[in-house]
């Protein structure tokens, strides 16, 4: 697992912003420079507001991953190097929360080129892993009292924006910075069964973290009702693991900062049933990377080499998305993210289990870090880590 490790840190990670990237063009010293788009690309919308097909799409998400991965690495091998890289994905994602004027918007990431250029709509993803990490960093032992102040600063302002922007006339979304519309970034109403849980989660983080009752009636407002609709969701409906992995993550933040026992309870059997779910969907993913092995090295193009397809156009700008990432032939990416986010969502259960990490092992073996130009990397080590921990 170190190989993969080292590779992260050394194609996908920039020492400007503290900030991982989604995935390069080549392996060079200047990977990142020949294939992240330009400051008047990112100021101009192109190719999306999202920075879609970018490498700058997710850099928040798997920001948190690391974070977390990190911090359990540094207590099972301690050393200065492990928690100088804790403190530099910490600064990374403090970055991201707080580049815009915008109080309360996080930015998916931002450009190494000038250390605050960035793409204006944020998805309600890239929130649910900060919020999820952050808040394992606060109470662990390798926060400062400084740190805790950034991260309750944080929070309010993203329960205060949220509070603010969201309203029925607007479709319960969380605007994008411009103040408006976008994609990923509706909070309520007509949602996904895995998506209901996260405008509470967000109130919540504010609530345990800053002590203010306002944000806890936030909380309570929309808590039942959204475990409601999380109920009975069917995951064999679910293709990828990623959206499940977030469910997971407000659930899990649920059971572990609401002292009400019968919510614990409800919110508990989601997570176990989910896991059952995921344990085996992980088994599934390594035999299909067995069968697709000779195809795994796909070598990314930069996003204004490769064909689109027009999402559609929000907010008086258009959505031109260039994804790689689900090219038939490349078998780099999901099958290797679906492995780590699998067993995620596993280990959120609370359960070890030495066969899963075997698989993690046995994937990462497949990779070879002298070819190899995708961020699966991260979700591999987040699966593991998060996994070991329970050991």
């Amino acid at each position: 697992m170190q190989k993969l490790w080292d590779f992260s840190f050394k194609y996908l990670f920039s020492d400007k912003t503290n900030l991982f990237y989604d995935h390069i063009t080549e392996l060079s010293e200047k990977s990142l420079e020949k294939t992240l788009p330009s400051i008047e690309e990112i100021n101009s919308h192109r190719p999306n507001p999202n920075g879609w097909s970018t490498g700058m799409e997710d850099s928040v998400l798997t920001g948190g991953l690391m974070l977390d991965a990190a911090m359990i690495k540094a207590k099972l091998d301690p050393s200065e190097k492990a928690l100088e890289q804790i403190k530099l994905i910490y600064k990374g994602l403090m970055l991201c929360a707080n580049v815009s004027s915008d109080k309360g918007f996080v930015a998916r990431s931002v450009s190494p080129f000038d250390q605050k250029s960035h793409y204006i709509n944020s998805s309600r993803d890239q929130y649910t892993h900060l919020i999820f990490s952050l808040t394992n960093y606060y109470f662990s032992s390798y926060s400062s009292e400084s740190e805790k102040e950034e991260i309750r600063n944080v929070f309010a302002n993203i329960a205060l924006r949220l509070e603010r922007t969201l309203t029925e006339e607007n479709g319960y979304e969380f605007p994008r910075e411009d103040g408006k519309t976008g994609l990923c970034q509706k909070m309520w109403g007509e949602l996904g069964k895995h998506e209901y849980l996260r405008l509470p989660m967000f109130y919540l983080a504010a609530y345990k973290t800053c002590d203010n009752e306002h944000f806890y009636e936030l909380y309570l407002k929309y808590r039942d009702e959204a475990l409601e609709k999380t109920e009975g969701i069917e995951f064999k409906d679910f293709g990828h693991a990623y959206p499940i992995l977030q469910m997971q993550y407000s659930l899990k933040y649920i059971f572990d900062h609401d002292n009400d026992e019968k919510v614990k309870q409800r919110a508990e059997k989601i997570i176990n049933d989910a896991a059952e779910h995921f344990c085996k969907y992980a088994k599934d993913m390594y035999a299909h990377l067995l069968n697709s092995k000779e195809t795994i090295n796909y070598r990314y193009l930069r996003w204004d080499k490769a064909p689109y397809v027009c999402m559609g156009v929000f907010g008086d700008i258009p959505y031109n998305n260039h994804n790689q990432d689900i090219n038939p032939e490349n078998k780099a990416y999901y099958i290797f993210r679906n492995i780590g986010d699998a067993v995620t969502i596993c280990s959120l259960s609370g359960v070890y289990n030495e066969e899963l990490i075997e698989i993690i092992k046995s994937s990462a073996d497949l990779i070879n870090p002298n070819d190899h130009y995708s961020n699966a990397p991260l979700y591999l080590l987040g699966g593991y880590y998060s996994m070991l921990d329970l050991k």
